[in-house]
């Protein structure tokens, strides 16, 4: 499993909006973390604390909002 950073800024009260795409070999997507103020750490919470953390992608934050509402794989 692969974990693709989404990075959408800050919210209008400075709230990050930042979290992990997880997804499998073949690309599906399997979860999704949300980062908050945990950092890294957030992926250890989530229990893919030995995932690899391959890049960053800046988003919108429309699409992070879809992502973080959608739980499982999809």
């Amino acid at each position: 499993m692969l974990a693709i950073y989404l990075d959408a800024g800050h919210n209008v009260n400075g709230n990050p909006r930042r979290g992990w795409l997880i997804v499998d070999g073949s690309g599906n997507r399997v979860d999704f973390v949300d980062e908050g103020y945990a950092g890294r750490s957030a992926l250890d919470e989530a229990g893919y604390g030995g995932i690899d953390d391959t890049i960053r992608i800046p988003t919108t934050p429309k699409f992070y909002r879809e992502q973080s509402r959608r739980k499982g794989r999809r």
